[in-house]
């Protein structure tokens, strides 16, 4: 293990519980997303209402900006929740969804300017989108050549040298994940292939982040706790359940285990890392 996990764990599963995550996302994932921050100890607030977001920005303790289902109205409620964020330091976990595929969601993350402890998410394809990268983006999916090695390499080196001007940390999802900031990149190796096949499985990641940084974790470690935690889910029902099984059954108890493996006090040894 060439991180120290155990440090992380421990500074993220202490202390205060209860704190509000303010979710900004789509009707497709809200759902799933409120009950993924319940079952690790947190509470969700979900509101678009740009009368009401200034209040909720204030009285959150973290803040999730995801780009699904974009509009005029969700792009103007995203763009004010952004502003009181960085009025008011307020940890925030960006998931620039669809940017590889949608011009208008690139050109929002593009504009913006995001508060400067932030983590900034997508998959291997929405995260090369953003470094101005090729793609092989389709829809909300990556593209498997965005996946390889080389790629996965090439992103980290822009994704280092765009954190070494705005001290933004980055996660790229896919079935390696990387996490980037300007000291180190990471690989991280947990997870089953299936969890790639139901709606809002990189939703939920970048809940747990904003959950984990909203408890004063670094946008780094956050991230490595949010990516792992959700994997070794996937991995605990893949070993205890009979394969195969059908994608409903798969995501029912990879979301049960959600709210269990935190009983499990070494999980954290289970994660597979590697610095790049």
């Amino acid at each position: 293990m060439n991180y120290n996990h155990k440090q992380v764990v421990e500074a993220a599963f202490k202390g205060r519980q209860n704190l509000l995550i303010h979710c900004m996302t789509s009707a497709v994932t809200s759902d799933v997303l409120v009950n993924a921050i319940l079952s690790v100890g947190g509470s969700a607030f979900l509101t678009e209402d740009n009368r009401s977001i200034e209040e909720a920005v204030t009285r959150c303790d973290g803040l999730l900006l995801n780009f699904g289902q974009m509009s005029l109205t969700r792009e103007k409620s995203l763009r004010l929740a952004n502003h009181y964020a960085n009025n008011f330091h307020t940890p925030t976990v960006v998931d620039l969804v669809a940017i590889s595929t949608n011009s208008i969601n690139k050109a929002l993350a593009d504009d913006l300017q995001f508060p400067p402890t932030s983590l900034i998410k997508g998959n291997m394809s929405e995260m090369r989108a953003y470094a101005n990268l090729s793609n092989q983006g389709n829809g909300v999916d990556a593209g498997q050549a965005d996946e390889e090695l080389a790629s996965v390499s090439e992103l980290a080196r822009h994704l280092k040298a765009m954190s070494m001007v705005n001290g933004l940390t980055y996660l790229a999802t896919g079935s390696v994940d990387l996490i980037v900031n300007q000291d180190q990149s990471l690989l991280l190796k947990n997870g089953v292939a299936e969890l790639a096949s139901f709606t809002g499985s990189g939703d939920i990641v970048g809940a747990l982040a904003a959950y984990w940084m909203a408890k004063g974790v670094t946008a780094f470690d956050a991230a490595i706790l949010a990516v792992s935690y959700f994997n070794l889910c996937g991995e605990k029902v893949y070993q205890e359940f009979t394969q195969p099984m059908g994608i409903a059954a798969f995501r029912h108890q990879t979301l049960n285990q959600l709210s269990l493996l935190k009983f499990d006090k070494n999980w954290y040894k289970a994660i597979r890392s590697e610095l790049l």
